[in-house]
């Protein structure tokens, strides 16, 4: 539970100036906002469905977080964010609508993702979904699919279409996603 309270609280540092005073009217303004709702139903079902060791005691909140996930996050905002994805903390969610991320995916710290976004697996009998690495931006309408791995550091341009691992360090455009800048730290792999 600490574990994700923690991994929450680096969530909301995305919607609130730094600095600024937690105020009522500021805890509602945030509380209130799509995209937090989101992130918290996701955070909790994590807690509820595998951090929390399980038991008797907690099905009442698995059933909760499994009313919430299907009624709240997928129906009213139009997103799938599985519980059995892996988030790590500050995630970003740049619009509500349209997100897809598979339940095998993970994804690292500080990552930030555009409106319509796809983490998915690649389907045809291929086995696996994406590991996004720490501080990636994927763009708005990009889908990154299949087993591959995407580098720390790493710019996915808005409709890109990334289906082959990406190198630390660098930005990726296009259909299908190649490199476009790499940054001093990076070789000159390619995707």
């Amino acid at each position: 539970m600490i574990e994700q309270l923690v991994n929450f609280k680096q969530d909301l540092h995305h919607f609130v100036p730094e600095g600024q005073q937690w105020t009522i009217r500021l805890w509602l303004k945030v509380l209130l906002e799509q995209r937090v709702t989101a992130l918290f139903i996701y955070r909790f079902g994590r807690w509820v469905c595998f951090d929390s060791g399980g038991g008797l005691l907690f099905w009442p909140l698995k059933i909760l977080y499994i009313l919430a996930d299907k009624l709240i996050v997928q129906l009213l905002l139009g997103m799938y964010i599985p519980a059995s994805c892996s988030i790590g903390p500050g995630l970003y969610i740049n619009n509500f609508q349209g997100l897809v991320i598979n339940g095998r995916a993970k994804l690292g710290k500080q990552c930030s993702l555009g409106h319509g976004v796809i983490i998915g697996a690649a389907g045809n009998g291929v086995v696996g979904a994406p590991v996004l690495g720490d501080n990636v931006f994927v763009g708005s309408r990009a889908i990154v699919i299949g087993p591959i791995t995407v580098g720390d550091n790493v710019r996915v341009g808005a409709c890109a279409v990334v289906n082959r691992d990406v190198p630390a360090n660098v930005t990726v455009a296009g259909v299908p996603a190649k490199i476009v800048k790499c940054s001093q730290n990076s070789g000159s792999a390619q995707v």
